[in-house]
């Protein structure tokens, strides 16, 4: 179910964006190692992710399910620099 998830959270992101697929897959390799560094998440699947392009950069924001069921809404700015972490209380996991 997990596999599945992450496939549908994942998967069509990849279709949508400006950037190549390598860009791509470089942008959730250091999503994943980060906040798993930063706050002990193993990340199970991303969802709600959003990839705009502005004054010809990449602006990525996406919410992180970790495997131990805590989510994160993730953002980064611009491909420079690193991702900011907002954990959702269980209060706000239907609208974070």
């Amino acid at each position: 179910m997990i596999a599945l998830l992450s496939a549908l959270a994942i998967g069509p992101a990849s279709g949508t964006s400006a950037g190549s697929p390598a860009q791509e897959d470089g942008w959730q390799t250091v999503l994943s190692a980060d906040i798993e560094f930063e706050h002990d998440c193993e990340v199970a699947y991303l969802s709600h992710v959003v990839e705009r392009e502005v004054d010809g950069d990449l602006m990525v924001m996406a919410k992180v399910h970790c495997v131990d069921q805590r989510a994160f809404d993730a953002i980064r700015m611009r491909s420079a620099d690193a991702f900011e972490y907002k954990e959702c209380t269980h209060r706000e996991k239907q609208s974070c």
